[in-house]
């Protein structure tokens, strides 16, 4: 009886002094949980509607409908963003992941069913000064008797300086096919003529 006694007034003192313990010994201040961390949302993005289509067409000196390798377009353009901002001196970081979809149609001059294209992604300020830009390939394979394919790129995570003056409001994020000239000229026109 005179055991048990002990055991309960041993355990009611390690319980208080649990209870009472300093609070420089909580790993987080209990503000943290007050206050939510700032969360920013992602920046502007488009992609660019002259190179948003792409033909590709077989190495040769024509470019009729016979010799089209295939034909691209994006889809779609997702963004997924977190921010690392100090709350006091509003510095930090933005990391924005990056993926598009395209749709990919097989021409009459794929016998193989491979092919590849290269894409862009830009980041400007608001006045379209460059900060970022880089070339990425996408390699695909038509499957057996199909003519189109639905794909996405793996995701491009860029991470963007933020500051007092500079938010994610200053950024600008652009896409589109690496095309030529020729390329983009012919986009403008089918272009004019779809809107005419």
């Amino acid at each position: 009886m005179v055991q048990n006694f002990k055991h309960l007034i041993i355990l009611s003192i390690l319980i208080l002094l649990s209870a009472c313990s300093p609070a420089s010994y909580i790993p987080t201040p209990v503000t943290d949980f007050l206050d939510p961390p700032i969360i920013l949302s992602c920046p502007e993005h488009r992609v660019v509607s002259d190179a948003s289509r792409i033909e590709k067409f077989v190495d040769g000196d024509t470019q009729g409908l016979i010799d089209v390798d295939f034909k691209a377009t994006i889809t779609n353009m997702r963004l997924t963003c977190e921010s690392n901002v100090d709350k006091q001196s509003k510095l930090g970081s933005m990391d924005v992941s990056i993926s598009l979809d395209f749709l990919a149609e097989r021409g009459p001059a794929n016998a193989l069913g491979n092919s590849q294209f290269l894409y862009f992604l830009a980041i400007t300020d608001r006045n379209y000064k460059i900060l970022y830009r880089e070339s990425f390939k996408v390699s695909f394979t038509f499957e057996a008797k199909s003519s189109r394919l639905v794909m996405s790129s793996k995701p491009i995570t860029v991470e963007l300086p933020i500051q007092k003056e500079t938010t994610n409001k200053n950024y600008i994020i652009f896409s589109g096919f690496q095309t030529s000239r020729e390329q983009l000229n012919r986009n403008r026109l089918e272009k004019m003529q779809r809107e005419n």
